[in-house]
């Protein structure tokens, strides 16, 4: 992971083990609209986070994209549309599913 200062946000959480963990949605809202280049997720512990990505724009789009990290594999780019990633307003994430208690990070850049 390249680690160049140029986060727009993060969000964190701790997972616990199974399949609706966590639920709850962790969100940052921007004063202005951003460019978003990046997001990456990255997981904690020994088993792997499921969760899904909402982008909002400011038109009030909702784009959702589901990830599921590896703790063992590292950072992992989440596949963004080309389409989702101007006039962001908004960026969330829920994790859904955790195999085993830890956590997890989401870096926007």
């Amino acid at each position: 992971m390249r680690d160049d200062g140029d986060e727009l946000a993060v969000l964190a959480a701790v997972a616990d083990r199974g399949e609706e963990a966590g639920g709850s949605e962790i969100s940052v809202t921007f004063e202005e609209p951003v460019t978003i280049r990046r997001v990456e997720l990255e997981c904690f512990g020994d088993g792997s986070v499921e969760g899904l990505l909402g982008l909002t724009s400011a038109a009030g789009a909702v784009d959702t994209t589901s990830a599921r990290a590896s703790c063992t594999e590292g950072v992992l780019e989440l596949d963004i549309p080309e389409s989702s990633r101007e006039g962001v307003t908004k960026v969330s994430f829920s994790s859904v599913a955790s195999t085993e208690k830890g956590a997890w990070r989401v870096i926007v850049r």
